[in-house]
């Protein structure tokens, strides 16, 4: 698909979805935090995890500018 088709949200949310696979070994490392208290996870449970995630994704979209 032509990127020029795509809808303003279409075009963000791909470019979100490049960031965050720059940033897999944070997004695993969240994902396995998640995972493990799932059953009884509670509010800031995986910040630390979370915030390690969202500077990486936007140091990705720092970057892309």
């Amino acid at each position: 698909v032509k990127r020029s088709l795509l809808m303003p949200q279409e075009r963000r949310i791909l470019k979100y979805a490049t960031y965050l696979a720059a940033c897999a070994p944070e997004a695993a490392s969240y994902g396995q935090c998640v995972s493990a208290q799932a059953e009884s996870i509670t509010k800031n449970a995986c910040s630390k995890e979370f915030d390690l995630l969202n500077q990486c994704v936007k140091k990705q979209k720092a970057r892309a500018k």
